[in-house]
């Protein structure tokens, strides 16, 4: 069995994996972003710029209702109004924070689909690092064995009672290496 090594292959689908766990990264920090800017409303008391002037329109539009209905009863500023002003301005701070708890929930639901994406990429990377050292063992054993077998004429590993019992037979060792070489993805060209 003559000939040159070529490369060891990597674990099956390595690159697809590393792909896509980097594409679940990137939708963790997209993720996470999103949840952040959602949650800031609460945190600060306003509103995007197109929210806030939501809410403060349908205040200005209230509070011009009010007054126009109390001008024309010929009560303007008197208590009865001012009591009608400060209710319309209370609820349109309960509308703010109402909206607020909504962008904060859906933040915190961003945040944790962000996790999720992170938890996968995280599985995905572990999984091919236990790949390789899988990998990497099997090329060990297998240079352990090919080392027995041109030694001693015994395949297996040196010290390991049994290991390779069988592969001292003639043309077996070689077909036993071969065999065990192509299993971890090496090819040998010109043999």
């Amino acid at each position: 069995m003559t000939g040159t090594f070529r490369k060891m292959t990597s674990p099956p689908y390595s690159q697809q994996q590393q792909q896509i766990a980097g594409q679940e990264q990137g939708i963790a920090s997209q993720q996470q972003n999103l949840g952040q800017t959602l949650e800031q409303p609460i945190v600060t008391g306003q509103l995007p710029p197109g929210g806030q002037a939501t809410v403060d329109l349908a205040l200005k539009n209230a509070l011009d209702t009010i007054k126009g209905r109390f001008a024309s009863l010929g009560l303007s500023g008197s208590s009865m109004e001012a009591d009608a002003v400060a209710n319309a301005q209370e609820q349109s701070a309960v509308n703010q924070f109402s909206i607020e708890q909504a962008l904060a929930s859906l933040g915190l639901s961003a945040t944790g689909q962000a996790t999720g994406a992170l938890g996968s990429a995280d599985s995905t990377f572990s999984n091919l690092a236990n790949q390789q050292v899988a990998q990497d063992a099997a090329l060990e054993k297998a240079i352990a064995g090919f080392a027995g077998a041109a030694v001693g004429g015994r395949g297996g590993s040196p010290g390991v009672p049994g290991a390779g019992a069988g592969a001292a037979a003639a043309g077996e060792g070689s077909d036993a290496i071969g065999t065990m070489l192509a299993t971890l993805g090496i090819d040998i060209v010109g043999a």
